[in-house]
């Protein structure tokens, strides 16, 4: 199984934050990031829709990683200025200079609060019957956006940990100012806590590349499945991976959880598609948000 079967090729814009307030939860809110995908609602979408469910993640995170830049007619990043998040943008790659001239407008605007730009493509090594663009658009569309935007936001490649392993994953990795690694632990079976198996991997790639550059864009755990594994999918072991992954990143910089609303029933799927949302679709928690002052120091 891979992350993301539902989302494409993209660029993703990280955005600094303000405070909000939260009636979830009575303590400070986790610095880091939690995917948001469209799947969790079929209708079309509005501002105030956006807006409420931003509202709900920056209750408990003070970042969003998002699965593209304009849902519907509404522009992700200027949403996310307004509730007062941090924000990281997946938008479609290979659509041209018309379309990533869009990207930089809207990440200029708010040039200084935008941390990183990624392109990503995890959706595509799936069975979807989408054609995985080539090394050399990946490499043309990181270029093209460096050459919009210039030094002040840095530009990176967000993809499968597996994909980095390999020789193209090298020639790519020096294009880029950031490497983001996406990390699915609970597809390794072999009866190990997950944190464990999140450490290990991530270890390869630093091991690899340094850990200057590394990002960890895309990690979780289902509360659910169709799959069988020796540490299975609950909300118990949910809870658990989470509240490590949030002790575990302190101090690596920029990182995200996936995922934050679950996808409608209907969009789950029994081939390979998990439950890993940390909330139902409507946004009710399955588990209890941890904050950075009660994790351990």
């Amino acid at each position: 199984m891979k992350f993301l079967p539902v989302v494409t090729t993209a660029i993703v814009v990280a955005i600094d934050v303000a405070t909000a307030s939260s009636d979830l939860v009575p303590y400070e809110r986790l610095n880091a990031s939690v995917f948001y995908s469209r799947e969790h609602y079929n209708g079309i979408y509005t501002y105030q829709k956006l807006h409420d469910d931003f509202t709900l993640i920056s209750k408990n995170f003070d970042s969003v990683f998002t699965s593209e830049l304009m849902y519907d007619n509404v522009n992700a990043i200027k949403v996310a200025k307004d509730v007062g998040l941090r924000i990281a943008v997946a938008v479609t790659a290979g659509n041209g200079p018309d379309y990533i001239q869009l990207v930089c407008e809207s990440v200029m605007k708010f040039q200084a609060i935008v941390d990183a730009v990624y392109v990503r493509y995890d959706a595509l090594e799936s069975t979807m019957n989408i054609l995985k663009p080539s090394q050399q658009q990946l490499i043309d569309d990181v270029k093209a956006i460096h050459k919009c935007l210039g030094i002040v936001t840095p530009v990176g490649v967000s993809q499968q940990i597996e994909s980095w392993n390999t020789n193209e994953g090298t020639i790519l990795a020096k294009e880029c100012d950031l490497i983001g690694v996406a990390i699915n632990v609970f597809d390794v079976d072999n009866g190990k806590k997950p944190i464990e198996n999140l450490k290990a991997k991530w270890s390869i790639a630093e091991n690899k590349f340094g850990s200057g550059k590394l990002r960890l864009t895309m990690t979780g755990f289902p509360h659910r499945s169709y799959v069988v594994r020796k540490t299975p999918s609950s909300v118990t072991n949910m809870q658990q991976f989470l509240n490590d992954w949030a002790d575990w990143i302190k101090g690596k910089g920029w990182s995200s959880y996936y995922l934050f609303f679950d996808p409608l029933e209907w969009q789950q799927g029994k081939t390979g598609q998990v439950f890993y949302g940390l909330c139902d679709s409507n946004g009710k928690p399955y588990v209890t948000f941890p904050s950075r002052n009660l994790l351990p120091k």
